[in-house]
């Protein structure tokens, strides 16, 4: 392991982002970042001096960030890149930029402007004449475009010949034919491996780490806007891939061509309530950002990104139809980013259709083969109709190209639960908390199935997870995806979600002393909204598995639901006799309480919850919820406010802070 400070530009973090997916992920380097272009904090210049490798960027002025002097360690060079040459205008923002809180750099910052438009504005020129004088313009009669392609690219060499590169031969070799920068200094996705591929060298890291960075970069890391050529200089340069239609991307606003764009620059157009209301999707103010997403969409209506946000905002107030028509706008206007194709298959899987579920998640991974969110969604409906040969065959492929990606091994986890290979499953989990040390989800699991296995649950595996060749030697061929016999993937493989459930019935009736398979038939029958059988299924379980709280907490929930009360309090309280230490299984005991009309009951068993468990946030928010029931206003919001100390970064607790406050302003009990 190596303490590893990165010091430049956005270009250097990018290649950061890279190193520690790829490379750190395996050898458990630990990597900072360093702006080179802001004066040196103490944290930062007590960073350089402990690191035992710093990178530095070689820029054609000196850096603000001064780090001579600071470490002794081997110093890596990586170049500055750039295909300045393409916007020979470029530098220079609009002079009247707009910045604001949720967009710092503004509309028209550096990397977004034009310094010729910026004098014929300076000069007094009427936006329209300015436009029509800048689209006509023969920029070669204003600038040596050969020349300053010499310029460009005997620096760009200098750079490279100095730090070790080869990255000028990349870019003359390619930018007529391809798009190689999206703006003066952010490469597209060639020239960013080509720059990684060379600095991973100069550290040292495998052929296998280069080769899996490679094939999983299909998409640029770096900022997905871009800064429109001129015609002028396309025709100069015979850019073969520009035209007269090319359309470029602005901001989250959607593409626009040349002569649109310049339209625009000339009167400093922008959509601030687009921009607002994407930045607003991450805090709990939900009617707000609805309200300036609409408004955004109603003056951009080809915003992918825009729709893409009002998806999320619709969604997390369960709008579900709404929310699947706005992920279908957001897919039609950006069809190859594969995210959004991932969003709008979950919707339609949650929504039990299968065939659209997938045929989604399969595009989002045709546009990007390493979309892990995809693979998982994927395996996970491919799972829901009992094809579960397909699901292993699906995992363990993103695993061959993603072999440290722990939702992965999460998912291969789980389809070796599902197919009652705990031992395995355990051994997945594992490599989890490898991975992801923290994840608390990984680690309950991994011992409740340790446990119940017979195997010891105490700390997993701190090795390096394995590589994908070697993850391929614990799962399952697509013949032999369960061991156990008749297990349902031994059936063969089922098109139909009744197929699975007929094959998770005998698969459970062969294995009388299995609960995980009666567990996953209870599963199988909610998910088609056959609750009674699915309760009935969780109680065979529970005989099976009676010292385990979380068999008892299935049973209640589901018993819950079909509102029988008083069996899912009995469910709840014997998973509370069974882990009277646990949280999680109190408050929902609380919540059938106080349905039943039994609040003073409930209350006390939400403060228990928190007793027991007081670093739970989840325990002191349904606390504030059962105490806002019986009127305790001021009780509630203390309550809340503690959650939001153990989890801030929980919207839902912020928004139930925000509530009670006006309540409480408001008068009401």
């Amino acid at each position: 392991m190596r303490r590893i400070v990165m010091i430049g530009n956005c270009q250097v973090s990018s290649m950061m982002t890279l190193y520690k997916r790829f490379v750190a992920v395996r050898t458990g380097d630990v990597v900072d970042y360093v702006a080179s272009y802001a004066d040196l904090d103490a944290a930062a210049k007590e960073r350089i001096r402990n690191a035992d490798v710093v990178v530095e960027q070689l820029l054609d002025l000196k850096p603000a960030a001064e780090s001579e002097g600071l470490s002794d360690a081997p110093r890596v060079r990586i170049p500055m890149v750039t295909a300045a040459f393409l916007w020979p205008f470029a530098g220079q923002e609009h002079p009247k930029n707009e910045r604001t809180g949720f967009l710092p750099s503004g509309p028209y910052g550096a990397e977004a402007s034009d310094g010729y438009l910026n004098r014929l504005l300076q000069q007094g020129l009427d936006p329209d004449e300015a436009a029509a004088a800048y689209l006509a313009l023969d920029v070669g009669q204003k600038v040596n475009l050969d020349r300053l392609y010499e310029l460009v690219m005997d620096r760009q060499r200098s750079r490279d010949e100095a730090a070790g590169y080869r990255i000028a031969d990349s870019i003359a070799r390619h930018f007529r034919s391809e798009p190689i920068f999206l703006t003066p200094y952010h490469p597209h996705a060639r020239i960013a491996r080509v720059l990684a591929e060379q600095l991973f060298r100069q550290l040292g890291a495998s052929r296998a780490d280069i080769e899996r960075m490679r094939n999983a970069t299909l998409v640029t890391p770096f900022p997905k806007e871009e800064l429109p050529i001129h015609p002028a200089v396309a025709r100069h340069f015979d850019l073969q891939w520009v035209g007269p239609q090319t359309s470029y991307r602005l901001l989250n606003e959607g593409r626009f061509t040349f002569p649109e764009f310049v339209a625009r620059y000339v009167r400093v157009a922008w959509n601030p309530a687009l921009e607002e209301g994407i930045v607003a999707t991450r805090t709990p103010r939900l009617p707000e950002a609805e309200a300036l997403l609409r408004q955004g969409l109603a003056q951009s209506p080809r915003s992918g990104a825009g729709w893409n946000a009002l998806r999320s905002v619709l969604l997390r107030q369960g709008r579900v139809e709404e929310a699947l028509q706005a992920g279908r706008r957001a897919v039609m206007l950006e069809p190859d980013l594969a995210p959004y194709r991932s969003e709008l298959g979950s919707l339609h899987r949650d929504a039990g259709r299968w065939a659209e579920a997938e045929a989604e998640f399969r595009r989002a991974l045709l546009v990007n083969p390493s979309e892990t969110r995809a693979i998982v969604l994927l395996a996970h409906v491919l799972k829901d109709q009992g094809r579960l040969d397909e699901a292993f065959a699906t995992v363990m492929q993103g695993l061959e190209g993603e072999p440290y990606a722990a939702n992965l091994h999460r998912t291969l986890a789980h389809l070796f639960e599902a197919t009652g290979q705990i031992a395995e499953a355990v051994a997945a989990l594992d490599r989890v908390l490898a991975l992801t040390p923290d994840d608390p989800g990984a680690r309950a699991r991994r011992d409740e199935l340790a446990k119940h296995a017979g195997k010891s649950a105490g700390p997993p595996s701190t090795a390096t997870p394995p590589a994908a060749s070697r993850s391929s030697a614990s799962a399952p061929s697509p013949q032999q995806a369960a061991a156990s016999p008749g297990s349902p993937a031994t059936q063969g493989p089922p098109s139909q979600p009744e197929d699975g459930i007929q094959q998770l019935r005998r698969a459970t009736d062969a294995d009388p002393a299995n609960p995980h398979l009666a567990h996953e038939l209870s599963a199988a029958l909610q998910r088609e909204g056959r609750l009674p059988e699915a309760l009935a299924a969780a109680r065979l379980a529970a005989t099976r598995d009676p010292r385990n709280p979380f068999r008892q907490e299935r049973i209640g929930h589901l018993a819950s639901r079909l509102g029988d009360l008083a069996a899912a309090e009995q469910a709840f309280r014997a998973a509370v006799e069974i882990a009277p230490h646990k949280a999680n299984f109190r408050t929902p005991l609380s919540d059938v309480l106080i349905r039943q009309g039994r609040l003073p009951e409930g209350v006390a068993e939400a403060r228990r919850a928190t007793e027991v468990d007081p670093g739970n946030p989840k325990a002191f928010g349904f606390l504030a919820h059962a105490l806002t029931l019986a009127g305790e206003i001021e009780a509630a919001e203390a309550a809340v406010s503690t959650a939001i100390g153990l989890d801030p970064r929980d919207e839902a607790l912020a928004a139930q802070l925000a509530a009670l406050r006006q309540r409480r302003a408001r008068g009401e009990r």
